[in-house]
């Protein structure tokens, strides 16, 4: 067989057959212009997956952050409150005791001396 044959057959057989030659071809295009859609597709949703995630990430560092900032006020509080409670708890001695010296210091009568005494 010569190249002359080889196309001249070729070409007999795409002019005979044309209309499913048409049909394969365009269907091949389309199989490959859906598949290069899907996959671009695809490949958007896992970059928007990529980005969604990158920005999940930072807000629970900053959810972190701030959940320590918290934790660091209440521990700030608490020590406050365990300072103050000694020193309430010292002050209402102290005021206790002063009442209980002016209540002792009323019940005791004051003697009388010099001119306001009665003999």
């Amino acid at each position: 067989m010569t190249d002359e044959t080889i196309r001249t057959k070729a070409l007999t057989y795409t002019r005979s057959h044309l209309k499913e030659i048409l049909a394969y071809a365009i269907t091949a295009a389309s199989v490959t212009v859906t598949a290069s859609m899907a996959y671009g597709h695809k490949q958007a949703g896992d970059e928007m997956t990529a980005k969604d995630f990158q920005e999940l990430k930072v807000e629970v560092q900053k959810m972190h952050s701030e959940l320590t900032q918290v934790k660091e006020s209440q521990a700030r509080v608490e020590g406050t409150v365990a300072a103050i409670i000694p020193w309430a708890q010292g002050a209402a001695k102290f005021q206790a005791a002063v009442q209980q010296g002016a209540a002792e210091a009323l019940a005791t009568p004051i003697p009388k001396s010099g001119h306001r005494a009665k003999h």
